[in-house]
């Protein structure tokens, strides 16, 4: 396939040459605030990648997961559905304890989410998601080691605008989507949006009327918005609620797996299916309410963010993905629940240029404050395939459950100081410098009241604290050479705070620290249009070094879920090539017609340098969710039909290489490679009033998985368990705008 993504660009530049008697069709240019001011993203110097509303809406993203294969170097598991983990060049977390960060920093209209509990999103009136790779400190309240995604929603304006849109599909598939967006006088204007989805799930356990990974939540958020000459203040409210099955594991391989296979017989091959006679839950509410103010003066522009939110989760998990009577091995599930709060206040100066212009210069401060609850518990009930050793043998039947519980507080100060600067050396170049000083304090205390042996191997109350501080550099270099191509050459350095384990084994590695991980980062980028922009072609290579890279570890033990701790690797090296393209040739156009071709390639080489597990050396292994390849291919069609309407497609084609999910490098858990197809088909009325649209997600129904694990991660003897990604996807939608 790779051979084709690249006779795609090899007919790309064929074409190009002999489009130039035609008016070109220039390609449309997105605008990005990733340096925290609006400019062309082909002439900003960072590796970012941009969707815009058009984008997000012919890809039907609806939630995170949805932009994944679609943004170079971006990779994510699902364990359960309010972990995500996301990682960015073969940087992330799997991390789930009070008292850890994610790697990659999340932000929703430049508030960052502290919990990966409180990652949710309405993309219904989304106006662009950006998401910056590698270390980001210097302009961003909150550092992200391995990168930023950040969500910008519409914000209210002057303009009536009341839309209402509404699909149906297989699944049982159902959605509404409301926007009312009003001007209340001449400086104040509201916008109000609603959303509600719900489908059945794909996953079914031992009956079918057992269902996993469903969709049930629903959304609103509500803006205020007042303007004068001077001042900017947009208030804003939201509101998150679902109440849904678990997610849907199986069985794939170790003991468990092996005895489902012999036992079920053909049942056992169905790829949607597990052996759970219970759906568990996933319940979430989120509300946030912010208040951003900007305001001028003479020498500066001042913006003020100050935002509150609160998360409540409950999930229970059916971790191994079978009833006891199916194995007489092992059943284990899990239950946390989780309570999150964070308040976080930015302040931000962006001054007027200086020195005949030459000079610009940004500076912020940034403060938050989170508070977390996690009670966690994981439940086993072992067999007597189990508990029968040669030497005493236990009657079949027998079981025997153990129940572990920890309860953790963490509570979070973090501070910094941050500013950047940049110099306009001549009419080519120019530099640039930033500087980041961070600190953060954690105060953990953790309470384990009940132990079984296996996870939790004593009760203990424990309590701990620790400050962790940074000081994180950034340069580079850019250059205008010619109106379509621009160059940067960076230096950064990333910063993610240390933290305390959860769920503990013990009292002693419930107060025992893990160090802070740290990056420093090469990058080189070209941005380039050719043939009267027709051709865009973008490339960035980069090489980053990680000290005490935050690897979470499960220890050796005989039970599907066991200690998990935190551990730091000594050192890690990620590096690759990232390469986006559009092609809109001319002599492909015609008075009534366009057409566009783009897509991306990207190649990861992401590895331990040095790793010492148990005595035995993980170097030159690949990091987790570390594809190799992965790349994509978009085509979009555009006809107008004449005073009919407007008719388009939207096709695209996208792969995912294969990624391991243990630092051993498991071949039993890796993911295997997959292959994804979307289409859409849509009507626009003349008067852009409404549209129907026919849409299908995975298109060949390939069979795929968005998370493995293993158990004991260094062998993968007693499980292994995968998530099976959605199967073919399909409906209709119909949009009305006033």
């Amino acid at each position: 396939m790779k051979a084709e993504y690249l006779g795609v660009v090899a007919v790309g530049f064929l074409l190009s040459g002999y489009v130039t008697t035609t008016q070109a069709q220039e390609i449309e240019t997105i605008q990005v605030t990733a340096q925290r001011k609006l400019q062309n993203i082909q002439t900003t110097p960072l590796a970012v990648s941009a969707l815009n509303a058009e984008k997000l809406h012919q890809f039907q993203v609806e939630d995170l997961s949805d932009i994944e294969t679609r943004i170079p170097g971006l990779s994510m598991g699902t364990l359960n559905g309010v972990q995500p983990q996301i990682f960015i060049r073969g940087i992330g977390s799997n991390d789930d304890s009070a008292g850890g960060d994610s790697s990659v920093a999340i932000f929703i209209d430049d508030i960052y989410i502290n919990r990966a509990a409180g990652i949710q999103f309405n993309a219904f009136d989304m106006q662009r998601i950006e998401v910056l790779r590698g270390p980001q400190g210097t302009l961003y309240g909150k550092n992200g080691v391995g990168g930023v995604i950040h969500f910008i929603r519409n914000k209210p304006t002057q303009d009536e605008e009341a839309k209402i849109s509404a699909g149906i599909g297989n699944l049982q598939h159902r959605q509404l989507n409301a926007l009312l967006n009003t001007a209340l006088n001449q400086n104040l204007a509201s916008r109000a949006t609603v959303s509600i989805h719900k489908r059945d799930g794909y996953v079914k356990g031992a009956e079918d009327s057992v269902q996993f990974s469903d969709v049930d939540n629903q959304a609103a958020n509500l803006q205020l918005a007042y303007q004068t000459a001077e001042h900017q203040l947009n208030l804003a409210f939201d509101y998150y609620d679902e109440a849904q099955n678990s997610i849907g594991h199986r069985p794939l391989g170790g003991s468990i797996g092996q005895l489902i296979k012999l036992s079920q017989g053909e049942k056992a091959d169905d790829f949607y299916r597990n052996f759970s006679s219970s759906p568990g839950w996933q319940k979430r509410t989120l509300q946030s309410l912010s208040l951003t103010y900007d305001t001028q003066f003479n020498w500066a522009e001042l913006t003020s963010i100050t935002a509150y939110r609160d998360v409540d989760a409950d999930v229970q998990d059916q971790i191994s993905s079978t009833d006891i009577q199916y194995t007489e091995l092992l059943d284990v599930y899990n239950q946390i629940n989780e309570q999150a709060r964070q308040f976080s206040q930015e302040f931000r100066l962006s001054g007027k240029p200086l020195l005949q212009g030459k000079l610009n210069w940004l500076s912020g401060l940034y403060y938050l404050n989170a508070d977390t609850k996690r009670n966690e518990s994981f439940i086993s009930d072992m067999g007597y395939l189990i508990l029968s050793t040669p030497q005493q043998p236990v009657p079949p039947g027998t079981r025997v459950q153990l129940i572990s519980q920890a309860e953790q507080a963490v509570e979070t100060n973090s501070y910094a100081a941050y500013g950047q600067i940049n110099y306009q050396l001549n009419d080519t170049h120019r530099w640039t410098a930033g500087l980041r000083i961070s600190y953060e304090n954690k105060q953990a205390t953790q309470n384990a009241p009940q132990a079984d042996g296996l996870i939790v191997f004593e009760p203990y109350q424990a309590s701990a604290e620790k400050g962790f501080n940074n000081h994180s550099w950034e340069s580079m270099l850019e250059s205008q050479w010619q109106d379509n191509l621009y160059s940067y050459v960076r230096y950064a350095q990333g910063f993610k705070s240390g933290g305390f384990q959860g769920t503990s084994p013990t009292k002693a590695a419930a107060e025992k620290p893990f160090f802070p991980e740290i990056a420093d980062n090469y990058e080189i980028g070209i941005r380039s249009d050719w043939f009267n922009n027709q051709l865009r072609i973008n490339a960035t290579a980069f090489l980053t070094d990680y000290e005490n890279l935050q690897v979470l570890r499960q220890q050796d033990s005989q039970a599907t879920i066991a200690p998990i701790i935190i551990v730091n690797a000594a050192q890690a090296q990620s590096k690759g090539l990232e390469l986006d393209w559009v092609f809109k040739p001319a002599a492909l156009q015609q008075k009534n017609q366009q057409l566009e071709l783009s897509g991306y390639f990207a190649y990861l080489d992401a590895k331990y340098e040095q790793y010492q597990n148990d005595g035995n050396s993980l170097a030159g292994n690949r990091l987790r969710n570390a594809p190799k390849n992965s790349y994509a291919i978009q085509l979009s069609w555009y006809r107008n039909l004449a005073e009919a309407g407007q008719l388009s497609t939207h096709i695209e084609y996208r792969y995912k290489g294969k990624t391991y999910q243990e630092p051993e490098n498991l071949e039993a858990s890796a993911i295997p490679a997959y292959h994804l197809a979307n289409a859409k088909l849509k009507y626009q009325s003349v008067n852009e009033k409404w549209y129907a649209e026919i849409w299908i997600d995975n298109l060949f129904d390939e069979q795929y998985y968005i998370h493995n694990f293993a158990s004991p991660t260094s062998t993968g003897q007693l499980a292994v368990i995968g998530t099976p990604g959605l199967p073919r996807h399909y409906g209709v939608n119909l949009g009305y705008r006033w």
